[in-house]
């Protein structure tokens, strides 16, 4: 944190299923909170209709010219819908990545 107690960066929660547009999700201030929200329950909060749903959190600096840039990607969320012949039924799973921040 700076000295005016205002955070650094914000992290954006979007989804990113679709490769030719995203999906805003959520703002948040810490990278811990996006990637529960994204990552909690039985099924992602963001399903399409699709089979594979993937959500991003991205860093975005705050202040002169940190916004503007698209950020960096910090965790990747990607739900998988895969269909279970012996028991006719579906059942989502995830796999939570999450990137190292660079120093």
């Amino acid at each position: 944190m700076n000295p005016t107690n205002l955070p650094d960066s914000i992290f954006e929660l979007s989804d990113h299923s679709d490769e030719e547009s995203y999906y805003p999700m959520g703002i948040y201030f810490s990278l811990e909170d996006a990637i529960k929200d994204a990552s909690e329950g039985d099924e992602p909060v963001n399903e399409f209709d699709s089979d594979v749903v993937i959500s991003e959190v991205r860093e975005r600096k705050i202040g002169w010219g940190g916004w503007s840039n698209i950020g960096k990607i910090r965790a990747t969320i990607t739900w998988e819908n895969t269909y279970d012949e012996a028991t006719d039924e579906s059942k989502w799973s995830k796999k939570v990545e999450i990137k190292e921040e660079a120093k």
